[in-house]
């Protein structure tokens, strides 16, 4: 399976499994209401094997390519290093300069992602998140001159998004909280 199908794979089950956890704790009045969840009841590979078949049921929808108006969908204009984007209460992706509030600044650019090879399923997905993650520390470290694990209190962290479906370029932001702004670039030290 080609990395941009992948990726919308594990979009599309994060979305599938929030989907399933709220219709799972709904109650109105057509439904009575469910009792309490007890930590007993919770068996992780039957949660497992149902996310396993959301995903199957996913890739045989095919390509999500062949979906129209989706192609920049939430993004704008591309970010570069250096831009800062994201407010604190709303979604925007969009570049803007890091003297206006914002919540993330882009420490790194990789293009030509190519997903690890081996896993499927949620496996795979930790598999292809984890490489994202070190790809992302690594530019974390060329943009501030420290690496990711040696940096001084407080942290400031680091996370590969915003996330371009169906592309093979990962945009690394980093960030202290999601909701705190800044209205300057960040620096260490």
């Amino acid at each position: 399976m080609c990395t941009r199908r992948k990726r919308w794979v594990a979009v599309t089950a994060a979305v599938v499994v929030v989907g399933l956890g709220a219709t799972a704790c709904s109650s109105g009045p057509e439904s009575p209401a469910a009792a309490p969840p007890v930590a007993e009841d919770f068996d992780a590979a039957e949660w497992e094997a149902e996310l396993e078949e959301a995903l199957k049921d996913l890739e045989e929808m095919g390509d999500p390519g062949d979906l129209v108006g989706w192609d920049d969908f939430g993004t704008g204009e591309p970010l570069k290093v250096g831009d800062c984007w994201g407010r604190g209460t709303t979604v925007d992706h969009d570049p803007r300069s890091c003297t206006e509030p914002h919540v993330f600044e882009v420490v790194g650019v990789h293009e030509g992602f190519e997903a690890p090879e081996g896993g499927e399923g949620l496996d795979g997905m930790r598999a292809e998140q984890d490489a994202k993650d070190a790809i992302c520390e690594g530019l974390f470290a060329e943009y501030f001159g420290v690496s990711y694990n040696d940096q001084p209190l407080p942290m400031i962290l680091v996370t590969p998004e915003p996330v371009e479906m169906g592309s093979d370029r990962i945009v690394c932001s980093a960030y202290t909280t999601r909701s705190e702004e800044h209205t300057s670039p960040f620096s260490i030290g």
